[in-house]
């Protein structure tokens, strides 16, 4: 198993996290987002499962 995947099974099984697809958010986003280097994103994880987020966020957040 290589690092891609023990980290794709880390985000599926501890937060329930689901591929989305890469469309999904626009180039032109990316740009905008300093932080983000479009060119090392090969895919996209979204959490939505209300357990865990109730989790990693507290009421305020």
């Amino acid at each position: 198993m290589d690092n891609e995947e023990a980290v794709e099974g880390w985000l599926v099984k501890e937060f329930r996290a689901y591929e989305i697809p890469l469309a999904a958010i626009s180039s032109a986003d990316y740009r905008n987002d300093e932080e983000v280097r479009e060119d090392l994103i090969y895919k996209l994880y979204t959490i939505t499962h209300p357990d865990v987020l109730q989790r990693l966020y507290s009421a305020e957040e």
